[in-house]
């Protein structure tokens, strides 16, 4: 391969592959390539992943849960009969409504049943089981495990979304370092290519099984 010489080419050769990019930026440079670097994109992926499903699932929440509420009592889950909304959200909406007949309080109930449920984290076993609880669903993840082929057992899924979410907690909250007591360097845990693939892979067939649980 051959280029202009005055055109900026830089060659970065991996291990099963070589990329070359034309016209690269200044400051761009093969060390940019390295897993220290690149590690970050491995990060990212698993971060992105569970926070997708998170709010997927508060969407789904808020939607399901509104409906209910708009509906009998007698079908509103007993998850979400317990839920607790601030008052002066309700006084809030009472006072528009007298204020004008003609007004739409059930905005202002949804917007602040959306903050609610949006101070609530849908992401481990737990808590994607509360998401379930609050919108009625019933042997929620034997169906889902089910949809997921069934290769594995309810507790392998938990335990693989919940292995997941606490690497995802690592790196948002510890920055993905080791815990020490004592220590003048601090050490980073280290990630592969394969468990970013695997968590990505995996958050992508459980919530597609959790949609087709639903529709």
């Amino acid at each position: 391969m051959h280029w202009p010489s005055r055109q900026r080419v830089l060659r970065v050769d991996g291990r099963d592959s070589i990329l070359i990019l034309k016209d690269a930026p200044h400051g761009l440079t093969r060390e940019r390539f390295n897993h220290s670097y690149a590690s970050e994109l491995l990060r990212s992926a698993v971060v992105s992943s569970v926070s997708s499903m998170d709010r997927y699932l508060h969407d789904v929440a808020v939607t399901r849960c509104f409906s209910f509420l708009n509906g009998a009592e007698r079908d509103i889950p007993k998850k979400l009969r317990r839920f607790e909304f601030p008052a002066h959200n309700a006084f809030k909406a009472t006072r528009t409504l007298r204020q004008d007949p003609k007004s739409r309080p059930g905005n202002l109930l949804k917007r602040a049943l959306q903050n609610k449920l949006h101070s609530i984290t849908f992401q481990s076993s737990n808590g994607v089981g509360e998401f379930a609880q609050l919108i009625g669903e019933k042997d929620f993840w034997r169906r889902v495990r089910d949809d997921m082929n069934g290769q594995r057992s309810v507790e392998e899924v938990q335990a693989q979304l919940n292995r997941i979410v606490e690497r995802r907690n690592c790196i948002v909250h510890e920055a993905d370092l080791y815990k020490q007591v004592k220590a003048r360097k601090y050490a980073l845990r280290d990630i592969d290519r394969a468990f970013a693939d695997e968590s990505v892979f995996f958050i992508k067939e459980f919530v597609g099984a959790i949609e087709r649980v639903l529709s």
